[in-house]
């Protein structure tokens, strides 16, 4: 009898442990879908990655009989908020990427026709297939084409809902408006 009410506790304690780090597995996926592909700010996964670090660390390292399963949480969210950054730099350093080829191709537009393009869809067909999405997330994720008699720009969003590198073609140079 009382090794029965033991197995009992021991299953319920292990369901709960298993709900928690399923519970923390959604919650992570979740900041990687919200801050990285939604927000990509990567500010929230930091402020995670520091409690987690600072706190919710130290609490599992010193946790009486839970310690495997609570650094399992911590890493989990550790994991997220890194895949956070990773995925941030990597659409960044895409909409990098495809900036210089949009560029490029206003340049040569402008070499063709001793004038700029009023908008970058006047580049397609002829200078590129179609003008491509600045980065994979929901929001902030296209580019922006001020035309300009003597000194168009464009730009895209870096770190919303600022962080704008912006290129100047009067100058052919990139610069940073804020």
């Amino acid at each position: 009898m009382k090794e029965d009410r033991t197995e009992s506790a021991v299953g319920t304690r292990d369901e709960k442990q298993r709900s928690q780090l399923r519970k923390a597995f959604l919650l992570g996926t979740g900041l990687i879908v919200l801050d990285a592909l939604i927000l990509n700010q990567g500010a929230i996964a930091f402020f995670v990655a520091v409690g987690f670090l600072f706190v919710g660390l130290p609490r599992a390292l010193f946790a009486k009989g839970e310690r495997r399963h609570r650094l399992a949480r911590v890493a989990v969210f550790l994991v997220a908020a890194t895949s956070v950054f990773a995925l941030n730099f990597a659409n960044n350093a895409l909409a990098k990427s495809r900036a210089n080829d949009l560029v490029a191709a206003v340049e040569a537009f402008h070499g063709k026709y001793s004038r700029y393009p009023d908008r970058l869809q006047d580049l397609v067909p002829e200078f590129v297939d179609a003008v491509p999405l600045a980065k994979y997330t929901l929001t902030f994720n296209a580019y922006a084409y001020w035309p300009g008699e003597h000194a168009p720009m464009l730009f895209y969003v870096d770190f919303p809902p600022f962080g704008r590198p912006i290129y100047d073609f009067r100058r052919a140079e990139w610069q940073y408006l804020d």
